[in-house]
């Protein structure tokens, strides 16, 4: 038994262990937002449910002796895959098809180990099943949850901050090869265990003996009832709406506070925790009032612009709303869960259900709503799930016009929940129609983009805004007469304005070649003159169409006879490619724009990153990079980037305030670093006026492809 234990607990640890590690490794290929672990979290879910079929296939068809050895063959030949690591050639070309690229890129990287890791809790569960009758197998699936929660938290807490990249890898493959003997020995003893128990060769099917402690659900012997396996299906993709939806609210829409997307996860996973470890945990009454509470918390945050709450009570009201509904969830699925007999079918509809709902949050929503509206639509299914389940029982007793009657009752009550959502979203974009004029809004793999027009200082001034998510990318004002001025963290008297406007070859009137990772609105190209060339570097394509039809910074400056091109893709797989083709000392100006989102791309901030970027520059080029952010002190790290390439910096802090656009006369602060090999240029008096002295007593971060940990970027307070 004790061995079974320790397969089930390294399985799931494996598990949680290989998804932030594999979605760290593919991160930077799709420019670094939280989008991407959305995606891979599809795959895993799509995995888990190949995993749980072929457990349930293999039980369900052969004997104890030919799964053992099946399971075994199949562990050998996922061997294959290691050590686990991307191969390069499945590294995108371009910035289309991203969802089903990442699913490809998942496949050929970690599928098999995977697939297996994802059946072990199942299998194991009907193996226990038939080596100890009429003990519940089910306390193993609470043990697996526990194991993938420590998996979970254990890598961003101990293994990120300790190991590399590639030794992460190598680690894994290590642990994996030690789980698949300690699986294999594990069935052996089962086997023999099962054999000598039954007299016989094993001959004995994945049924089992029936358990004797199972619960409410076990009564009805080894039948089950097609509206049991429609209850197990609409509760776990109802969890799983919640859980991906919930991460979408907390990193895209409220903040991308780093390793937010861990608390979703781990909450999703303790309820599993709690409800199947033991039948005390989950109470119907009291979940049952909370439940209510959580719709109001959904709908206050809802109306959150208008009544101030705090990121810190956004957080801990979406924590709530998320732990409730995926209790109720997660504790009727414990309910109905079936004798051991039907364990592997149990599991495999769950998971079946945890998949629709991940296609629903991550292929449907971005289609259908511009908004995160599957939160909502989660949330109410959780309800009317929970209302059904209750009035289930009562249904059996009912025939004719009253059962019509109260299953008519019951539709109407998830209607006027539904009408109670949306009514306050209708209020809410009534509210908002009023305080600012909303001119586009559009979704995709990268998030929510809007454009929204606003009041500026002076009376009768107007600006154009953008934002995606919660973070401002950039305005514009719609007169004539100001409409080419840079504004925002793109002032001439910011540190980017200076670095253009006082390179040594635009002091001499001749034409600039500038590269700038991120376009924004494309405020930058205000600054571009006729000769010159401007060329951006962004991986979402709807950003471009917003920047090219809703602002005129690249019309304008085209229009003055510069040259303005923009490559859809990941910069820095974009300007390696680029290298290979030998264009190095490229641009008199590199920009790079691509931390004030608080989704930091790290794989921009690396010394290897830096190494690229110098190659670009030509000999009195200008590195100039912004890292506004709210959440992280991104300074250390450039500054030891920089160490590496050897070439002096200064940092210029710039606080405008001479427009007032953003809400609560907030004024807009931009914090950019200049580095460039000529020293002339750094003495300058205008930059000598502008630089701010570096804080010394901060130790370097160093940041590489290998090895890279946010946790020391973290700003002490906020």
């Amino acid at each position: 038994m004790r061995l079974i234990i320790l397969t089930v607990f390294l399985s799931s640890f494996l598990l949680f262990q290989v998804q932030p590690l594999i979605g760290k490794y593919i991160l930077p290929w799709f420019g670094g937002i939280p989008a991407v672990w959305t995606a891979c979290m599809l795959f895993f879910q799509a995995t888990l449910l190949a995993g749980y079929a072929y457990a349930h296939f293999i039980v369900n068809r052969f004997n104890i002796s030919k799964q053992v050895f099946i399971h075994a063959f199949a562990l050998i030949v996922t061997f294959i895959w290691l050590p686990m690591a991307p191969p390069d050639w499945v590294k995108p070309d371009d910035a289309s098809w991203p969802v089903m690229r990442v699913l490809l890129v998942l496949l050929v990287s970690v599928g098999g180990p995977f697939l297996l890791v994802s059946a072990t809790a199942p299998l194991l569960q009907s193996w226990f099943s038939q080596a100890f009758p009429g003990r519940s197998p089910y306390r193993l699936y609470a043990l697996s949850n526990t194991g993938s929660l420590l998996g979970l938290f254990a890598y961003p807490f101990v293994i990120e901050r300790l190991l590399t990249l590639s030794a992460q890898t190598w680690v894994w493959s290590a642990a994996y090869l030690l789980f698949a003997f300690i699986c294999i020995s594990t069935g052996w003893r089962v086997w023999r265990r099962v054999e000598s128990a039954n007299g016989e060769s094993g001959e004995v099917s994945g049924a089992g003996k029936q358990n004797s402690d199972e619960g409410p659900a076990s009564s009805a012997g080894s039948k089950v009832l097609v509206v049991d396996v429609f209850f197990w299906l609409a509760l776990s993709a109802c969890g799983s709406v919640m859980l991906l939806a919930t991460t979408n609210q907390l990193c895209q829409n409220v903040a991308s506070v780093p390793f937010l997307w861990v608390v979703p996860l781990g909450l999703y996973l303790v309820t599993f925790i709690l409800c199947f470890e033991g039948d005390g945990w989950y109470r119907r009454g009291l979940f049952g009032m909370l439940w209510p509470a959580a719709l109001a918390a959904a709908i206050w945050l809802d109306l959150g612009a208008f009544v101030s709450v705090s990121l810190q009570a956004q957080i801990a009201m979406y924590c709530f709303v998320l732990f409730v509904c995926c209790m109720v969830c997660h504790g009727e699925l414990a309910r109905l869960r079936p004798n051991p007999d039907r364990l592997t079918l149990f599991f495999f509809v769950m998971s079946v259900g945890g998949l629709l709902g991940g296609i629903f949050v991550t292929l449907i929503a971005p289609l259908v709503f511009n908004l995160f509206y599957e939160f909502y639509i989660g949330l109410i299914g959780s309800g009317v799930a929970l209302i059904a389940v209750l009035r289930r029982g009562h249904w059996q007793t009912l025939n004719g016009v009253a059962l019509k009657r109260s299953i008519a009752g019951t539709v109407l009550t998830a209607f006027a929940m539904i009408a109670l959502v949306f009514g306050a979203s209708w209020i809410k974009t009534q509210m908002i129609s009023q305080a600012e004029e909303v001119i586009a809004v559009h979704r995709d793999f990268y998030g929510i983009v809007k454009v929204v027009r606003q009041e500026g200082f002076e009376a009768g001034d107007t600006l154009l805004a953008f934002t995606n998510g919660n973070t401002t990318h950039g305005f514009q004002f719609e007169s004539e007469e100001k409409r080419t001025e840079p504004v925002c963290y793109y002032e001439r008297s910011s540190g980017v304005g200076k670095a253009i406007e006082y390179h040594p070859r635009q002091r001499k009137g001749e034409a600039l070649r500038v590269g700038l990772i991120g376009l924004g609105v494309g405020t930058l190209a205000a600054y571009a003159k006729e000769g010159d060339e401007y060329e951006f570097y962004e991986i979402n394509p709807e950003v471009e169409r917003i920047a090219r039809e809703h602002f005129t910074y690249l019309k304008d400056a085209e229009q003055r006879g510069a040259k303005i091109t923009v490559n859809l893709g990941d910069a820095r797989l974009a300007l390696e490619r680029r290298l290979e083709l030998g264009e190095p000392d490229r641009y008199d100006v590199l920009v790079v724009d691509a931390f004030n989102s608080d989704t930091v791309p790290v794989h921009l901030l690396t010394e290897e990153a830096f190494v690229l970027y110098q190659r670009y520059l030509k000999a009195d080029g200008i590195l100039a990079i912004h890292i506004s952010n709210r959440y992280l002190d991104l300074v250390p790290v450039v500054r030891s980037s920089l160490a590496g390439i050897k070439i002096d910096a200064v940092q210029i802090l710039h606080v405008s305030t001479d427009l007032d656009i953003l809400p609560k006369d907030t004024p807009i602060e931009s914090h950019w670093i200049l580095a460039t090999g000529d020293r002339k240029f750094l003495t300058q008096a205008e930059i000598v006026r502008a630089h701010s002295p570096w804080d010394d007593s901060k130790e370097t971060i160093r940041w590489t492809d290998q090895y890279s940990s946010l946790f020391r970027a973290l700003r002490v307070t906020q």
